[in-house]
């Protein structure tokens, strides 16, 4: 139970009574502008938060996605837009509290285009890290590590799963996982219990 002095207590059967258990922290919230209209991921990484949003193009009917970086005081202070040619769509991963990447992947496009950010040199922005190539359509899923991320995919023209590991040199490790379904996978989901 959270009570209006921000103290977590618990009931004990043993006192018969609610015993104060620790503290909790005050949170608030704040709206920020961002030039998207859904966040569909986030990352807090050195005392940032990447938000990672969906833009739609009614001129045209597409899909953009973008990722904005946002302080502690609110403020945007690094946004980074990927154009997509159909539906693209960005998922966040960190590793090391200094990096940040952002793993955009369009629909109709088999590639993965992969930005790194430096949150100890927002200056240099966000540079490309690496292109993956990908199935055309397919699912992905990113996972972070201490000292890597790691994303999954569908192979192109297959029924396998790769799982890249990447850190702030590139891809340093990949591994592919035939699923065995005889059919491409349309879903793929990686967690870390780390």
């Amino acid at each position: 139970v959270i009570e209006s002095q921000s103290a977590l207590v618990s009931y004990s059967e043993a006192a018969g009574a609610n015993i104060l258990r620790a503290s909790v922290p005050e949170c608030s919230a704040r709206v920020v502008d961002l030039p998207g209209w859904a966040v569909c991921d986030s990352e807090h990484c050195n005392g940032f938060i990447a938000l990672a949003y969906g833009v739609q193009d009614y001129s045209t009917n597409l899909a953009d996605a973008g990722v904005a970086v946002v302080d502690a005081a609110g403020s945007v202070v690094l946004p980074l837009q990927q154009i997509g040619g159909s539906t693209m769509t960005v998922q966040l991963a960190s590793f090391g509290n200094r990096y940040v990447l952002a793993f955009f992947k369009d629909r109709v496009n088999p590639d993965i285009f992969v930005h790194m950010l430096d949150t100890q040199n927002l200056a240099a922005g966000w540079p490309q890290l690496t292109i993956l190539t990908a199935a055309t359509g397919a699912a992905m899923s990113v996972c972070s590590l201490s000292d890597r991320a790691v994303v999954g995919y569908v192979v192109s023209g297959s029924t396998s799963v790769r799982l890249t590991a990447l850190n702030a040199s590139g891809v340093i490790h990949s591994a592919t996982i035939v699923t065995g379904a005889g059919l491409p996978p349309d879903f793929v989901a990686i967690h870390s219990a780390v």
